[in-house]
């Protein structure tokens, strides 16, 4: 009990500097979503990556409370949370990003499937007609 009270006294300090630090990483957070966005020309419709970067600044405000409550099993467990809006907000935007340039390659894809049926379409007519002739043919020498 004594051990584990010397390691959150000694944590305190650490976990003040997280509180501390936090703007800056939030900060750099948009800043690495938003240059995904504008790379990739995204557009933010259905996916919201600021309310995680503001649900993070949330858990940091509460994190802090806990940490000045002396609740170290709390704050551990806000600062995880934290990290993982914040590394959800960027890790979205990077998904949107990846299904853009897949998109864009099924879409070729697709295109260089199409312009081959026409020939298909034709060589497949071809030899429908032969087989139809020759059934034809066929078909009435035995009646």
């Amino acid at each position: 009990m004594l051990l584990q009270l010397e390691q959150d006294v000694a944590s305190i300090d650490a976990y003040s500097n997280v509180y501390r630090d936090f703007p800056n990483e939030m900060t750099a957070c948009r800043q690495t979503f938003e240059q995904i966005v504008q790379e990739h020309h995204l557009k933010l419709v259905r996916i919201e990556p600021y309310e995680n970067v503001e649900q993070a600044r949330e858990t940091n405000e509460q994190m802090y409370k806990h940490l000045q409550n002396g609740d170290m099993p709390a704050v551990i467990q806000h600062v995880e949370r934290m990290r993982q809006l914040l590394s959800g907000a960027v890790q979205m935007m990077q998904r949107q990003a990846d299904l853009k340039i897949k998109n864009a390659n099924d879409i070729d894809l697709v295109i260089s499937k199409l312009t081959a049926y026409p020939v298909q379409d034709a060589e497949l007519t071809a030899v429908t007609e032969r087989v139809y002739q020759l059934y034809r043919t066929k078909h009435w020498e035995q009646v």
